[in-house]
């Protein structure tokens, strides 16, 4: 006997994600060169994916996708196309649940603080 299934999650999107969270703490007896230029890169990345995060273009391009959505359901509702579509839809709005903006820019403030 099958479970049924909850609504908004469709057999092809049945995967949960959980949402992203982690805590560790490492002591560094002798910090070298190596050590500050792993920081260094890893500042760097972190204001690029908070730039990405932030960018104007993702949202324009997410609201685009959630208009062509609508408009297409009744005539796409059920070709593979659009449940691809719909996938990546679910994708950024776990995206913007998981507050990984604010994560990475803790992480960022960490290491430019020391």
């Amino acid at each position: 006997m099958m479970a049924a299934v909850p609504p908004g999650l469709e057999p092809w999107n049945r995967v949960r994600i959980p949402k992203a969270g982690n805590r560790s703490a490492v002591t560094v007896q002798n910090p070298g060169a190596a050590l500050d230029l792993c920081i260094a890169a890893v500042i760097k990345e972190c204001h690029l994916v908070i730039l990405s995060l932030k960018s104007q273009t993702l949202d324009a391009e997410t609201d685009v996708l959630c208009a062509v959505l609508y408009s297409n359901h009744n005539r796409m509702g059920r070709h593979k196309p659009h449940l691809a579509l719909k996938q990546v839809e679910q994708c950024l709005k776990r995206l913007k649940n998981m507050n990984l903006e604010g994560s990475i820019q803790d992480l960022f403030e960490l290491f430019s603080s020391k």
